[in-house]
């Protein structure tokens, strides 16, 4: 397998995070589906109970209903289950991202894919600290702005930036340098520009 600098092993820590991120963005509105689903299946429910308490066994119509309405909630509440189950089943690790998406550039599919360490420091490590660097980021966004109004690329960069700064031994200077490169590698001069605005405070 062909060794990878440490600005490309950084490439893919980038794209693992990018990945991961988009992932769990789609399981939160997989997630907000799945509850507005039980909800939905809740108040069905409990229109089905008073049907069924007040239903006459011979009363043809009511029974349709009923059968019709315990249908509906038990569709509803399986929709709900399946949503959850990708939600459990669908999210890899860091890791495992990395072995797949690096696995798709070698010519030998069967080759083995031996992870650098610094490419699992440096990926754990931001997920590990992503709170606090977070917190110490939105310190230096302008007013009314936040995290969340960065594209996802801006925040991976700003995360692998700001812990190689604040948690590891690396030169301050090169952790900026070498987060400026990876803005401008997956974005555009702009947002080299904006990363280097702003990682600047942390030097």
């Amino acid at each position: 397998m062909p060794k990878l600098s440490q600005h490309e092993i950084r490439q893919k820590v980038l794209q693992a995070l990018f990945n991961l991120e988009l992932i769990d963005n789609i399981q939160k509105e997989i997630d907000k589906e799945a509850k507005a689903k039980r909800e939905s299946a809740e108040k069905l429910q409990l229109k089905l109970d008073k049907k069924q308490h007040f239903a006459k066994e011979d009363d043809f119509t009511a029974q349709i209903e009923i059968k019709d309405l315990t249908r509906e909630v038990n569709s509803i509440k399986l929709q709900a289950d399946e949503a959850e189950r990708f939600k459990i089943e669908a999210k890899p690790g860091a890791v495992e991202q990395f072995v797949f998406s690096y696995q798709e550039e070698l010519s030998d599919e069967d080759e083995i894919v031996e992870l650098p360490a610094f490419f699992t420091e440096l990926l754990e490590g931001v997920e590990a600290y992503q709170e606090e660097l977070d917190a110490k980021i939105e310190q230096y966004l302008a007013k009314g702005w936040s995290l969340e109004r960065l594209t996802n690329v801006e925040r991976c960069v700003l995360r692998i930036g700001a812990y190689e700064m604040l948690k590891t031994d690396i030169s301050k200077k090169i952790a900026l340098d070498e987060a400026i490169e990876l803005a401008k590698d997956f974005s555009d001069e702009t947002s080299g520009k904006f990363v280097n605005g702003l990682l600047k405070n942390l030097i």
